[in-house]
């Protein structure tokens, strides 16, 4: 899989109200300066203007957003980090302001504000804008600076002729939440696969919720090479200490993670405890995270995407063991924080038969396929130098002895070429190599050959071998 880092280039001010706004940042935008709002809190501020290159038969599989963010000073107001797409908009991160400085937020996978498929195009990405201010607009004057160190979007792309994306939805009767009721104590007690969201987080009695996912493998091909994976969730709504709504988010309870798990083709109470193949390989929420609460169905725009991405080792583990299946499981750093209040999340699950299934857990592969070597069809056994004699008396009495030689024929090894993705890419940077060689005169040409007088290698191979160093696939 490779990607390109991208950073917005442009930065505008649609209130007016914040100062320093022409120092705002540097011109490449890869360093951010101080700055400091006017006496009435701005709306927002804007950052815009990224631009990728995409190749005839390149596709955007999924992007990652980095964020740095600092404040200092007094200030009540929630901020909020929002993506725009004309009028989709989707909130990331809502937060008290006043945060430790700096604070990194990274989103692993936004899924696309304008389809919700997860199928990024180049211009939903180079529209999008990125909006960074307070959820409401505040008419008195807050103390406050703002401080913004750094925002970079991660753009994951593959190859429509060497790879294939792959979508598959979790499976409904292995998906849903476990309960361990209190006094917790590390076991499985209830399960609930069949309510439209699963819970992950504690509640009121001081019980503890983990959710599960199972994803099934049956349509990689034989042969199948993972490249990139991810998971997305939405989430339906949040508990924070007893309270839904704005702001609130499961406190206490560190950040929610993900393990790799293989419960098999039940989901029981003892999955809640069982030992995982892989611990914490994502983080879908972190601890120091607010998010907005209870969201209206009838405005899908408005629900949170949280994904979870470079999942390819996982899934391939899956399909090399041929288990058929992906499953993982959520769970917080704490199960509880005993303050006898809800702190959890509702993630809107596969049994929401409300809801169209783009909006339902979903697994996104994007693989290619191995070149299978060639067969030998023959059976094993003694062919060459084969030789039979027989002897004996024909009568009353025959007497035959047998005799034969032969040596054991193993399978050939036939030479063959497997035309792997990775070999592609090789492929495709040594041929570059080749073309600027053919392309310089005799003099550039005498200095890699005097460079190479005392290596043991002709100036063309000392060329070539720096080339390929400095030119290698990002894998």
């Amino acid at each position: 899989m490779t990607y390109q880092d991208v950073k917005p280039t442009s930065f505008t001010d649609p209130s007016n109200d914040w100062r320093n706004e022409t120092y705002a940042y540097d011109g490449n935008l890869s360093t951010f300066a101080d700055n400091q709002p006017d006496q009435t809190l701005p709306q927002a501020i804007n950052f815009s203007g990224q631009a990728i290159s995409l190749g005839a038969n390149e596709s955007i599989f999924g992007i990652r957003l980095t964020l740095k963010l600092g404040t200092s000073g007094f200030v009540n107001d929630f901020w909020e980090v929002m993506l725009i797409n004309g009028a989709t908009n989707r909130r990331l991160w809502t937060g008290i302001v006043k945060i430790t400085d700096p604070t990194t937020f990274e989103w692993e996978a936004l899924a696309n504000i304008l389809t919700e498929d997860g199928l990024w195009t180049k211009t939903d990405f180079e529209n999008m804008v990125l909006r960074i201010g307070p959820v409401y607009q505040k008419a008195g004057a807050d103390t406050v600076l703002i401080k913004i160190y750094d925002i970079t979007y991660r753009v994951f792309t593959y190859n429509t002729q060497t790879q294939s994306l792959l979508t598959a939805y979790s499976t409904p009767a292995l998906e849903g939440d476990i309960t361990d009721n209190p006094p917790v104590n590390g076991q499985g007690d209830t399960v609930d696969n069949i309510s439209p969201n699963f819970w992950v987080g504690d509640r009121s009695t001081n019980g503890a919720w983990r959710g599960f996912v199972s994803f099934p493998l049956a349509d990689l091909p034989a042969y199948a090479v993972v490249d990139d994976a991810q998971i997305d969730f939405v989430l339906d709504f949040s508990y924070g200490d007893g309270l839904s709504g704005d702001t609130q988010i499961p406190s206490g309870l560190g950040s929610c993670r993900v393990d790799h798990v293989d419960f098999g083709a039940t989901l029981d109470p003892s999955d809640y405890q069982t030992t995982p193949l892989a611990s914490n390989i994502g983080v879908l929420v972190l601890a120091e995270e607010y998010l907005q609460g209870y969201h209206d169905f009838t405005t899908p725009d408005t629900w949170r995407w949280r994904g979870i991405d470079t999942l390819a080792l996982y899934i391939q583990n899956d399909y090399d063991a041929g288990r058929g299946r992906s499953q993982f499981r959520l769970k917080w750093d704490n199960p509880t924080d005993n303050d006898s209040k809800h702190d959890h999340l509702a993630i809107v699950s596969s049994d929401f038969a409300g809801t169209p299934a783009r909006y339902h857990p979903r697994l996104r592969i994007i693989y290619h396929v191995e070149t299978s070597p060639p067969s030998w069809n023959r059976p094993y056994g003694f062919y060459d130098y084969m030789a039979l004699k027989v002897r004996g008396k024909l009568g009353d009495i025959a007497t035959f002895q047998e005799q034969w030689w032969g040596r054991q024929v193993s399978p050939p090894f036939y030479p063959y070429n497997p035309q792997t993705y990775y070999q592609q890419s090789w492929r495709s940077v040594f041929s570059e190599g080749v073309t600027n060689w053919q392309g310089f005169d005799e003099t550039v040409r005498q200095e890699y050959k005097s460079k190479a007088k005392n290596l043991l290698m002709t100036g063309f191979n000392y060329y070539l071998s720096e080339y390929l160093r400095a030119n290698y696939p990002p894998w």
